[in-house]
């Protein structure tokens, strides 16, 4: 055996010391992405909770510091910047501004990541012709690289929400992979950020509603992998903004992550909130924001809410002149405060990881009636966050009511404000009757309350209406009362159904009382298994119309699903489900309820049948579609 000459052992020495440095050891004091997930610099999984910050105020102060790190429990900000001077000196890009976020942020213990984003092009790119042009991004970001790279803090959102059609185009893997180049060669191993095509949404044009992604929409389906490749370091986070085209169902949502997880990438949502903002008619997706969370949390998804300042009415606190900011909540001690909106609570119990607090079951409001002195009082009980009941300029001598259809017993109702965030009543009274003559008994008075969403708890009743009667408003100025869904409660638990097994509907047989001309929307499209395919009523259905399926053999039924897919609000209201052995003839109901663009028909007890029938009980005119039709056993 040969001897190890001293120069040979000398080499690999040098090559163990270069080694030792790109070893995980090594990477101890930075943030990494191996997989699907993120690490801290402690080598634990690293999950974002925090907030957009910046653009209109400065946020940087030693008070926003304390209530963002401190309070509000944040580790994570996200600071928009434009390259083109503006009239707004709080996200024109200095280099004394970013100095002085990331000194605030990524500086002082506790550390809390700082991602910083270019706002310019929203919905297009920057490019060689762009003001500001694609070489002036390439400049910051080579500057930035140089200058944070020893601060594993900061990190590189490459640019806000790139592309605005309905096919992903190239450019978004061009574009990216030439940042993460000039990031990468200035030295810097910081995380790098790349938001989704089309607004970020990776949605296309939205036509695809409460249907899945196509790929062909997706830059990170179609481009991910590929781009991930380009970044030596693999440490490339892909980032969602869920908007109004993730507002339809949690499952369009879960089936994305598990898609881009699938792919090996991380993925984060950069954006959730309550309203779009006044600047885009201020649509509301709330539904987004609740899916969103749900989604993250079972995926350990980071998210980041948009936005800290109450502007593009996203406020996260009440107060007495409207919605406000994070800095505005009444409690600063740590217990939960009691002046947040609806999307303050999801933000604060989501940072503190607090459960959703338990109300009991709600009533079914398949029969409801209401009414009030003024305002759409139908609209509180359609199932429907997009719509409010709302009076403007309301007072004392206002009202609202709901009949719900018989006596029943509950002990607690729910006004559930969702975006509206300064148009909460301050005191209010709760009657409860047996008879529509009487404003009947007071069960509840109501006195202080700061939270958009009311809600009050009292000894349970047994009554077949309910009035709520304003006292004092949100603001004495601006006196409107509004609210998305009234919800009354029992007390008790939801039961959960486990074991449930989709049953094959290969040999299944449709039909339906009302059916477009085409053959390629009759109704065994609803039953195909493709989402991309449905049956249509091709007219404005009426009361008593409805779609049935014969199942070929009695089956034991627990839960239906209805997806209107991309046919979007095409769904019904009101129905009724019934099941028999007779296609011609069956007996009660089997469940009364409300429809949404997803509707899943969880039965109290399983029924058992050989046919499904689903009756449209709604009176209002417009089109019915199924675009998938699945029945659990």
């Amino acid at each position: 055996m040969r001897k190890i000459s001293f120069t040979l052992i000398s080499v690999l020495a040098f090559l163990c010391i270069v080694f030792i440095g790109f070893s995980p050891a090594a990477s101890a004091k930075e943030f990494t992405v191996r997989g699907t997930k993120i690490f801290a610099p402690n080598g634990q999984p690293f999950v974002m909770k925090g907030a957009n910050i910046g653009i209109w105020t400065d946020q940087s102060s030693a008070k926003d510091v304390k209530y963002i790190k401190n309070i509000w429990k944040f580790n994570t900000v996200r600071l928009s910047l434009v390259l083109k001077p503006g009239s707004d000196p709080n996200w024109f890009v200095t280099d004394k501004l970013i100095d002085k976020y990331v000194k605030a942020y990524a500086g002082s213990n506790p550390r809390t990541v700082i991602m910083l984003e270019c706002h310019d092009h929203s919905g297009s790119f920057y490019t060689e012709d762009s003001n500001p042009s694609l070489q002036d991004l390439r400049n910051f970001w080579r500057k930035i690289a140089t200058r944070y790279k020893n601060n594993p803090y900061v990190w590189f959102n490459i640019m806000n929400e790139p592309g605005g059609t309905n096919k992903v185009e190239k450019y978004w893997y061009d574009m990216h992979k030439l940042l993460i180049q000039d990031i990468r060669k200035a030295g810097a191993n910081n995380i790098i950020v790349v938001d989704g095509y089309n607004f970020g949404s990776e949605d296309g044009n939205g036509t695809t509603k409460a249907n899945f992604i196509k790929d062909s929409t997706s830059a990170f389906l179609t481009y991910g992998q590929q781009l991930l490749k380009t970044d030596p370091r693999r440490r490339v986070v892909f980032s969602l903004h869920t908007y109004v085209n993730w507002n339809w169902n949690l499952n369009k949502l879960d089936n994305f992550v598990d898609r881009v997880q699938k792919k090996g990438l991380a993925m984060i949502i950069g954006e959730y909130a309550a309203t779009t903002g006044n600047s885009q008619a201020d649509l509301d997706v709330t539904e987004a924001a609740r899916i969103s969370l749900a989604v993250a949390k079972k995926r350990g998804i980071g998210r980041l809410v948009w936005h800290y300042w109450a502007w593009d009415w996203n406020a996260l606190a009440t107060s007495d002149t409207g919605g406000a900011s994070g800095d505005s909540v009444n409690k600063t001690n740590g217990s939960r405060p009691t002046n947040l909106t609806w999307l303050g609570e999801q933000v604060w119990d989501d940072s503190h990881n607090l459960s959703e607090p338990k109300r009991g079951i709600e009533l079914n409001r398949f029969a409801w009636k209401a009414s009030s002195s003024g305002g759409n009082a139908a609209a509180a009980i359609d199932n429907d966050f997009r719509t409010q009941f709302a009076i403007a300029n309301a007072s004392s001598s206002n009202w609202f009511a709901v009949d719900l259809g018989s006596s029943q017993s509950f002990n607690r109702i729910v006004m559930d404000s969702r975006k509206a965030a300064s148009s909460f009543l301050r005191d209010y009274q709760v009657y409860v009757s047996n008879t529509a003559k009487s404003k009947g008994k007071l069960v509840a008075s109501v006195k202080g309350n700061a939270m958009a969403r009311m809600q009050v708890s009292f000894p349970t009743q047994k009554a077949r209406y309910i009035r709520i009667v304003p006292q004092r408003f949100a603001k004495k100025s601006k006196p409107d009362w509004s609210f998305a869904e009234f919800l009354v409660y029992r007390a008790g638990t939801e039961r959960t159904v486990v074991g449930k097994n989709e049953l094959n509907s290969r040999n299944w047989q449709a039909s339906a009382s009302r059916k477009g001309t085409w053959d390629r929307e009759a109704p065994d499209m609803a039953i195909d298994r493709n989402s991309d395919t449905r049956y249509t009523s091709g007219d404005a259905i009426a009361n008593g119309d409805w779609f049935q399926v014969d199942m070929r053999s009695p089956q034991t039924v627990r839960e239906i699903v209805m997806n209107a897919g991309s046919s979007g609000d095409d769904y019904l209201t009101r129905f009724e489900v019934y099941v028999g052995n007779n296609p011609n003839q069956f007996g009660k109901p089997v469940y009364q309820g409300l429809g949404s663009p997803v509707t899943r028909i969880g039965l109290n007890s399983p029924v058992r049948g050989r046919y499904i029938r689903v009756v449209n009980k709604q009176e209002k005119k417009a089109w019915w579609s199924i675009h998938d039709f699945r029945v659990q056993a």
